[in-house]
């Protein structure tokens, strides 16, 4: 099942281009969302981040539909999910 399609809680998510990089440069990023519209540049940065970290990264619908989906009343162009720590 494609979790871009279906709502879930935001607990163990980071939000926003800033945030996903802090969290994968200090390693606590299980994998990477961007949204389909975001700037090529930053894709690409976030991908090279993904793989030199190896962590998952795809590319998901829009920022509109992105920022829904995490239940956001913005646009949002990239989030992550943190490892959940217990």
């Amino acid at each position: 099942m494609d979790v871009t399609l279906t709502k879930f809680s935001r607990e163990n998510l980071v939000v926003g281009y800033r945030q996903v990089v802090r969290g994968l440069s200090s390693g606590n990023i299980r994998c990477v969302v961007i949204a389909s519209d975001t700037d090529i540049g930053i894709k690409n940065e976030l991908a090279t981040l993904c793989q030199d970290k190896k962590v998952p990264c795809r590319v998901g619908t829009t920022k509109a539909e992105t920022g829904k989906l995490i239940g956001l009343d913005v646009a949002c162009a990239v989030y992550a999910e943190t490892e959940v720590t217990r």
